[in-house]
């Protein structure tokens, strides 16, 4: 049988050593069991001897084959090639959307111009009795008698202390170039065919169709080369009196400005992008639906 001490031990035959048996408890053998594992788990780790060693080991797994270690990390010809036609194609392929979006913008600038615009009008008018400006010929901004310029104020000029001075951005539309300022135009079409230079407000009575003012497409009132005028200065007073300012695509020589065409500005305040002239839409005449030619002039 196998004798238990006090101490709950079991005396098991060793035979490593020459001291013969020993007595090992079962915590003991336990304590060896692990140690042994742990021995097992730090194998790969027996021959390093301090931390630095420790921190230059390197697993096989990791390890760069020869041919690879000394080679140069920079890209190769061809790559970069690759990579400069893949950027190239991506620029490509956004320039038109970029276009069209400025464009689009470009377009809504114009529409809050001209609005402010009407608003500029329309306080002239409170100081006017209901009078419009009157509208002439050629004007040069910086009268009088400066180059081509009739005598008198072009209607930029005469409402600057109700809006702007005439020689403000915000009388040019952003999509035309620079070098040619002064795109909008004051309705003159009616009052001329009544003989008359200006309108009253409380004549107006399709204030929602009337036009008031908007793009000027017409080439004839802008200088060469962009127009066909002999006069060399722009004309601070354009109007549609004698010319019809609103030339759609295709239509008398007119462009369109806008991605959806030109932005009119009407007696009521409002401004719209139209593409075409639409009879229901739009008049030359503050009573009564009509054409810019529908408008006679004596």
């Amino acid at each position: 049988m196998k004798d238990r001490g006090a101490s709950g031990t079991v005396a098991v035959p060793y035979l490593g050593h020459s001291t013969g048996k020993l007595a090992v408890s079962f915590n003991e053998r336990q304590d060896a069991r692990d140690a042994e594992i742990q021995h097992v788990k730090m194998r790969p780790f027996l021959g390093i001897r301090n931390l630095a060693s420790l921190a230059s080991w390197r697993s096989p797994l990791f390890s760069i084959h020869p041919s690879l270690r000394h080679r140069d990390r920079a890209f190769s010809l061809v790559e970069l090639i690759v990579v400069i036609g893949i950027i190239a194609l991506i620029v490509a392929m956004l320039l038109p959307t970029l276009h069209r979006a400025r464009r689009s913008a470009d377009a809504v600038k114009c529409s809050a111009q001209l609005y402010q615009l009407g608003q500029g009008l329309f306080n002239y008018t409170a100081r006017n009795a209901g009078w419009f400006p009157a509208w002439s010929g050629w004007h040069v901004v910086g009268d009088p008698l400066t180059g081509g310029d009739e005598p008198g104020l072009g209607w930029m000029e005469a409402i600057e202390s109700a809006f702007a001075p005439a020689t403000s951005s915000l009388y040019n539309c952003p999509t035309f170039p620079a070098e040619i300022p002064i795109n909008y135009f004051l309705s003159a079409r009616w009052s001329n065919s009544k003989s008359r230079y200006a309108i009253r407000a409380n004549e107006i009575r399709l204030s929602t169709q009337f036009v008031l003012s908007g793009d000027c497409t017409a080439t004839i009132l802008y200088p060469e080369p962009f127009g066909t005028s002999g006069n060399a200065s722009p004309d601070c007073d354009k109007d549609d009196a004698v010319e019809d300012c609103l030339r759609y695509e295709g239509v008398g020589g007119g462009v369109r400005i806008h991605p959806k065409g030109l932005n009119v500005l009407f007696a009521d305040g409002h401004v719209a992008t139209l593409s075409k002239y639409e009879k229901s839409e739009i008049t030359y005449s503050p009573t009564e639906l009509k054409s810019w030619d529908e408008v006679i002039v004596p």
